[in-house]
């Protein structure tokens, strides 16, 4: 049963009444000093039942947050993903063997997001681009950079050029902390289903627990009798959702830590799979209402486009038809090469994440 906690203008009409009574006397009246009185108890009285509330939600995993869901999780062994810093290359100019020093300050021309290097670097004789390791100063998504992004060097060195730009790899890596539903659900896993012994469960929650990995899909026995698959997902990466090299390197080496040692476990990125359907909306037709479809669509993709499921296509018409503004429309092509014509289900596939290509609305007739 939740915490009922009164209304301010019920305290006022209480402390209110308890005053007048002990005072011999009738109602106040609004503008006397005992109702003056009584307004500022009730208040005070407000903030207490408010803090009372809210200590009350702090019991359970399921209304807990902050340091108070971060207490419930240790009871878990679960323990919030902490922010990591961006890392990448960039690449820099100098010349008659000028020497950048390792700690050497960039930052990101846009913004002004700072980097530093990692080790010196000396340049040759002649004059020569060479690509410089680079981690952010601060944690966190927003270091995350294109490739092609420009930088300025911060305090300016001797033969070597001020401005340079993000790599071919980009810069990437930069995760928030876990915000309170993504861990509360991983809180929530480990309660509903703890550890056994190497199940499927267990390979999931290990690979959710690394930072950046957002989705995780177990396959046994995959791809013979004695071997597990683990599928990751990074959909907060902005060069996501498939996931870099080094956050797959990252969470084989934590399953490999906790993982039974008769499972012969590897961990992978999912095939991308590109959805391109072709609509007609009928009735209202504008830009706004199209955006709002293609929202619609992504995130049922997101959440059902999943390895080794089947995406309905009675679930897409329902996405489309239920988004606000649409009267009505036609689904003319569903565009996969594994999908039937006429469109029908989309099977995807074991090893594949199906994601959302190109949406193209026909005019109406």
């Amino acid at each position: 049963m939740p915490y009922p906690r009164p209304s301010l203008s019920d305290l006022i009409s209480r402390v209110s009444g308890d005053l007048a009574q002990k005072l011999g006397s009738g109602p106040f009246s609004p503008s006397s000093p005992n109702e003056a009185v009584a307004r500022a108890w009730a208040g005070l009285m407000n903030e207490l039942h408010g803090g009372v509330e809210f200590l009350s939600r702090q019991l359970f995993a399921t209304l807990a947050e902050g340091d108070f869901l971060d207490l419930i999780g240790s009871y878990e062994g679960v323990v919030r993903k902490l922010p990591e810093k961006a890392v990448g290359v960039i690449s820099v100019t100098g010349s008659q063997s000028a020497v950048m020093p390792a700690g050497t300050r960039w930052q990101r021309t846009s913004d002004g997001v700072q980097f530093e290097t990692n080790s010196e670097h000396t340049f040759p004789a002649s004059q020569d681009t060479a690509g410089i390791a680079v981690t952010a100063i601060e944690s966190g998504s927003t270091a995350n950079s294109d490739v092609d992004t420009p930088f300025q060097i911060v305090s300016p060195l001797a033969n070597v050029q001020s401005n340079a730009t993000v790599s071919a790899t980009g810069i990437i890596g930069g995760t928030d902390i876990e915000d309170d539903d993504a861990y509360r659900a991983r809180v929530l896993s480990k309660r509903q289903t703890p550890p056994d012994g190497g199940s499927t469960t267990d390979f999931e929650q290990w690979a959710l627990a690394v930072a950046g990995v957002t989705r995780a899909f177990v396959l046994g026995n995959h791809p013979s009798v004695g071997k597990v698959t683990v599928l990751i997902v990074a959909d907060d990466d902005p060069s996501g959702p498939i996931p870099s090299a080094s956050l797959v390197a990252d969470t084989q080496a934590a399953i490999d830590l906790v993982r039974p040692v008769t499972a012969i476990t590897t961990v992978s990125a999912p095939a991308e799979a590109f959805l391109n359907p072709t609509l007609t909306l009928l009735g209202a037709d504008t830009a706004t209402l199209r955006l709002a479809v293609e929202a619609a669509l992504r995130d049922l993709v997101q959440r059902e486009g999943i390895a080794g499921s089947t995406l309905a296509l009675s679930r897409f018409q329902v996405a489309v038809g239920t988004t606000p503004g649409v009267a009505d429309f036609t689904l003319d092509t569903f565009d996969l090469p594994s999908a039937a014509s006429p469109p029908a289900d989309v099977v995807v596939g074991n090893t594949e994440l199906l994601r959302l290509g190109t949406v193209t609305f026909n005019a109406a007739p």
